[in-house]
């Protein structure tokens, strides 16, 4: 996983960070997967877990329990 990771997190007013993921939703944001398929994950995602989940070439399996 290389790079900084940032936690997705809610729009906030006055901040325009344009490299997290979010959206205007309290508590989730969706997520469009490689299948077509789009998922609700929340905010409070490991970090890790969302890193993962972004890069389909380092062969980590991922249980969909975990997000």
């Amino acid at each position: 996983m290389g790079g900084p990771s940032y936690p997705p997190m809610p729009d906030t007013p006055g901040v325009t960070a344009y490299w997290f993921f979010g959206s205007a939703h309290a508590s989730s944001f969706n997520m469009a997967f490689c299948d077509g398929s789009v998922r609700t994950l929340g905010y409070d995602i490991d970090p890790k877990i969302h890193g993962y989940l972004a890069n389909r070439k380092d062969e980590q399996p991922i249980s969909s329990s975990s997000y």
